[in-house]
């Protein structure tokens, strides 16, 4: 069967005593956001499902024209 696209994520630990690492399941055409400064505590992979590609780009500001969602959407559909 088909397995769905992931997000890995864990606590950025250099102690070793960090809790569990996470693999959350998402449905295809899903994105994510990182809130507030969670990019900062933790690390997080894209984790491709079976018979898929998946786009992954990471974006600390925000920019207007060819840095934004909705340019980058945009040449990624037309690539497929």
């Amino acid at each position: 069967s088909e397995s769905p696209w992931r997000v890995g994520l864990r606590v950025a630990s250099d102690s070793g005593s960090a809790p569990p690492a996470l693999s959350i399941p998402l449905p295809s055409g899903s994105l994510y956001y990182l809130l507030d400064d969670f990019n900062h505590k933790h690390e997080h992979a894209v984790i491709a499902g079976s018979n898929h590609l998946r786009y992954s780009s990471t974006h600390r500001v925000a920019r207007e024209g060819r840095g934004t969602w909705q340019y980058i959407r945009d040449k990624c559909k037309s690539m497929t």
